[in-house]
């Protein structure tokens, strides 16, 4: 229990620190979500976070900021650069605070807060989001295998990606129509 408000409190911090404290905040909020449980912060080391990590620290440089560095003759931003690091530390704490949290909520207090908020029906939505996120992982790993080894316009690839997940979601809810129906 403790445990949890420790977390918002961690959660909440690592968006309002300021850069000049953040040095000694995110290796500590590192190291005690490790302790917590290591396997919160299994995702960075998944391909996707190293890209993105890569994209922060390669390319950002890049496009914002004043160029001021130069490395293997490419000009580059000092300041692009510490704020992709931050952004990765960032990321670091701000994912496993919501996994952690998200695994130890109770739905009973989800349900009153989000009725406070003014959204209804909140068990069903999280009912059929249990259900249909599956199915879409499956439906997004099918398609970058099929499409892999093919070289096809990005904008015709990310539209065919994206009707791929609308009649997934489509033909899911019709299904559960179809089920409580029944």
């Amino acid at each position: 229990m403790i445990n949890r408000y420790f977390i918002i409190v961690i959660f909440i911090t690592a968006f309002i620190i300021p850069r000049e404290y953040s040095i000694y905040f995110f290796p500590f909020a590192i190291l005690y979500f490790y302790f917590l449980d290591k396997k919160l912060l299994g995702f960075l080391f998944k391909r996707s976070f190293l890209l993105i990590v890569l994209i922060l620290l390669l390319l950002q440089p890049l496009f914002t900021g004043e160029k001021d560095i130069l490395f293997a003759g490419i000009k580059l931003s000092s300041e692009g650069f510490y704020n992709g690091i931050f952004m990765m530390f960032r990321a670091a704490v701000v994912i496993p605070s919501i996994s952690y949290l998200s695994r130890s909520i109770e739905i009973k207090k989800m349900q009153k807060l989000f009725s406070r908020i003014g959204i209804k029906n909140y068990d069903e939505v999280f009912i059929h989001s249990q259900q249909i996120f599956p199915i879409l992982k499956e439906k997004t790993k099918e398609y970058f295998t099929l499409h892999r080894k093919k070289i096809i316009n990005p904008i015709e690839f990310c539209a065919q990606f994206v009707a791929i997940l609308i009649r997934t979601t489509q033909s899911h809810l019709i299904n559960s129509k179809e089920d409580e129906a029944l």
